[in-house]
């Protein structure tokens, strides 16, 4: 694109975060990138406190008996300063202190650390995940 001189005529509305892309996002640089899109990294907890449940023979009193596929918030990020927050978040940053659940709260989650955890609570946790989360 900027070979062909064609950068600041072509808008993109990307999936995914390669780093750099701010440069260009929204109002910066040749404003390339209009929007962003990703999966808060934080949804891995869903898989892992099942996993920690089972692992441990603990269940959630309101375990559903067949396994669920649950839909959770992406990130979208549509102006500069959703950008900003992106950038302050552990997908940018790689920063555990930067994530949206601490490893305490994470363990509050399991059936395991925490006998009145439920499976709703976790559910509620993971779909609660958004730009808007990030502070």
């Amino acid at each position: 694109m900027v070979s062909a001189g064609v950068d600041s005529e072509i808008k993109l509305f990307t999936v995914g975060l390669d780093g750099g892309e701010e440069d260009n996002f929204g109002s910066a640089g040749t404003q390339t990138y209009q929007q962003v899109v990703v999966t808060p990294v934080e949804t891995v907890i869903y898989p892992l406190v099942l996993m920690i449940n089972k692992i441990n023979d603990v269940e959630f009193s309101d375990m559903p008996e067949t396994a669920e596929r649950i839909a959770t918030n992406q990130f979208v990020v549509n102006s500069d300063e959703d950008m900003e927050k992106m950038l302050t978040n552990i997908y940018s940053t790689g920063n555990y202190e930067d994530a949206l659940i601490t490893a305490e709260d994470v363990a509050e989650l399991t059936a395991v650390a925490n006998p009145d955890a439920t499976y709703a609570g976790l559910v509620e946790t993971v779909q609660g995940f958004s730009i808007d989360s990030i502070e």
